[in-house]
C-alpha cells in the first residue's frame, strides 16, 4: 500500500512539472553589451549599470515555473516602458521581444518593465533595474574667479 502511494505521489509530481513547463510564470530581462551612444566602440558591462553615454539592447526570455525557458505565446507584442523616461529611453522591436534603451545624459536610476498577456489570458511582467552613471571625463573647464586690483 505504501509502495502504491509512494508512486502515485512520484507519477503526480512528474505530470505537474511537465504541466508547469507548458505556461510561463516569469519574464527575465537580458542586457547585451552597451555602446557609446556615437557607436564608438563598445564598453564592458557590469549588470545593469550603463554609463551616461551608453546604449543597449534587451532581449526578454520567458521560464516557466522551474526556470526552463519556453517559448513566447503573447497575445501581442508586449509593451516596454522606462519609469524615468528623463534618464533612459526604451524602444521596443516590432514583436516586442526585445527593446533599445539609451541613455540621454542625466544620471540616476532607472526601472524597465515590460508586460505583456500570454495565451492563456494571463499578464506576465518583467522589470529590471538600470543605474545610470557618470562617464570618464571627455573635455574640462575653466572656472575664472573674480577680477580684483592688480597693485
Amino acid at each position: 500500500m505504501a509502495e502504491t502511494r509512494r508512486t502515485i505521489l512520484k507519477r503526480i509530481d512528474r505530470n505537474l512539472k511537465t504541466l508547469l513547463s507548458l505556461h510561463p510564470v516569469k519574464v527575465g530581462l537580458r542586457f547585451g553589451t552597451p555602446t557609446k551612444r556615437d557607436n564608438v566602440g563598445e564598453i564592458p558591462m557590469a549588470d545593469k549599470t550603463l554609463t551616461d553615454i551608453e546604449k543597449v539592447t534587451v532581449v526578454l526570455e520567458e521560464d516557466d515555473a522551474a526556470g526552463n525557458p519556453v517559448p513566447f505565446d503573447f497575445v501581442d507584442p508586449p509593451v516596454w516602458q522606462s519609469s524615468d523616461p528623463t534618464v533612459l529611453t526604451v524602444s521596443a522591436a516590432t514583436d516586442g521581444a526585445s527593446a533599445h534603451i539609451e541613455t540621454t545624459g542625466k544620471l540616476g536610476k532607472a526601472e524597465v518593465t515590460v508586460s505583456g498577456v500570454i495565451a492563456d489570458g494571463r499578464t506576465i511582467t518583467g522589470i529590471g533595474t538600470v543605474d545610470v552613471v557618470t562617464s570618464a571625463p571627455a573635455t574640462f573647464r575653466l572656472k575664472f574667479g573674480d577680477a580684483e586690483p592688480r597693485i
